[in-house]
């Protein structure tokens, strides 16, 4: 047998309500108090309407909830749903034990409600408070990506500017990456070496072997081999540089390395 004075049942269920055995009110949760319009003596579908199960707040319904899951609204602020069950005492009295059901932690400072108005044994603030932090979260994540999808496509812009530049550049240009791969070539470079295709056929294109292939178009085919596998290792810059073709043409090539990551 348990007995409870009035404050020691508030701190445990600072949401509940009595009702007498004609299911008028009459005692409730002081933090009850604070969200509802509710009075002692009259009844209880003045206040709330039973939500689920759907049905009437009649006593008679009422008795048929024990031992269920019930869903109390109310009727005087649409923003407080009361989430609990219905109890019969000895003397036939009747308790609703419950809490407000709220999804955010902005719901419980609207209604202007504090941790102190909850049981410490309640776990809605800390599952708010859960909830918040995951929002927060997830907020910073969409935020990131925003931000990352807003670099990628100013980096895709600037790409296609200075690739757009390279391409009508009135200089052969041959661009690879570190697996010797074409990456860009414009059309001036093929009409220079006579390539007879669209620059951006070669895209992809493996140049491993490139040096070797092409050495007979040069006046000194064997330097010309060995120059380029030096300039490839050494990975310096190279500017100004006297190239002469077999034909009597005389090019200047510039090499430049371009380092990402250092690599």
């Amino acid at each position: 047998m348990f007995s409870f004075t009035a404050d020691k049942f508030n701190k445990l269920f600072p949401f509940y309500i009595q009702m007498d055995g004609e299911g008028n009110v009459l005692s409730f949760g002081k933090s009850l108090s604070k969200i509802c319009k509710i009075s002692c003596g009259v009844p209880l579908s003045e206040s709330f309407i039973i939500k689920r199960p759907t049905m009437e707040t009649t006593l008679i319904n009422i008795r048929s909830l024990v031992d269920q899951m019930v869903v109390l609204d109310s009727m005087h602020n649409a923003s407080i749903t009361l989430r609990g069950q219905f109890e019969f005492t000895a003397n036939d009295n009747v308790v609703f034990i419950g809490t407000p059901w709220f999804g955010t932690m902005d719901q419980v400072v609207d209604n202007k409600l504090s941790i102190k108005d909850f049981a410490i044994h309640d776990p809605l603030i800390d599952l708010l408070h859960v909830l918040k932090s995951q929002e927060i979260t997830t907020n910073e994540i969409k935020e990131l990506l925003i931000r990352v999808n807003k670099q990628k496509n100013v980096l895709k812009e600037s790409e296609s500017r200075v690739s757009s530049l390279v391409l009508n550049l009135q200089t052969g240009i041959l661009l690879e990456d570190q697996n010797r791969h074409i990456v860009l070539c414009n059309k001036m470079f093929c009409d220079l070496f006579q390539i007879p295709v669209n620059p951006d056929s070669l895209i992809g294109t493996d140049c491993s072997n490139a040096a070797e292939e092409t050495k007979a178009m040069f006046k000194d085919p064997e330097a010309f081999v060995k120059r380029i596998a030096y300039i490839l290792e050494k990975r310096k810059m190279v500017l100004s540089e006297k190239v002469e073709l077999a034909d009597g043409r005389v090019f200047e090539r510039d090499y430049m390395p371009i380092f990402v990551f250092d690599e």
